[in-house]
């Protein structure tokens, strides 16, 4: 019989509430307008730049303490705000939530899995407006 391994736990955290995960998602590409015309077969795509990286994973909470370390790690994904992620594959980032769904079972107790979903934060740049006056 063939023995099953279990998969490593890897560790990070978010705004210092540490958890453990196994896995990610990473979606990344580019932004993208399309131009569409009448009469025209094709239409014409212009390049924006790069899309934000969105991050996915589902953290583990382990434990007699899980609801509390549940209980932590809500409050630190829904403070305002972005914080800092520690992705285990990606390293540090500052991050934005943009939702979290919590599963927990009667039938797995001291066991919590939470799905996470993070986009990168960027700055609010100011756009400059100067009036034509010619």
């Amino acid at each position: 019989m063939a023995q099953v391994t279990q998969p490593k736990l890897a560790q990070a955290s978010f705004r210092g509430v540490p958890f453990t995960c196994t896995a990610h998602d990473l979606r990344a590409g580019r932004r993208i307008a399309d131009h569409v015309f009448p009469q025209r077969d094709l239409g014409y795509h212009e390049d924006m730049g790069r899309s934000d990286r969105e991050v996915s994973l589902t953290a583990y909470l382990n434990g007699d303490d899980s609801d509390a370390q549940r209980d932590r790690l809500l409050a630190a994904v829904e403070a305002a705000g972005p914080g800092e992620l520690f992705h285990p594959w990606l390293g540090r980032m500052m991050v934005v939530v943009r939702s979290v769904t919590v599963r927990e079972s009667r039938t797995q107790r001291r066991h919590v899995e939470v799905s996470l979903t993070f986009v990168e934060a960027g700055s609010a740049a100011v756009v400059a407006s100067l009036i034509d006056t010619a």
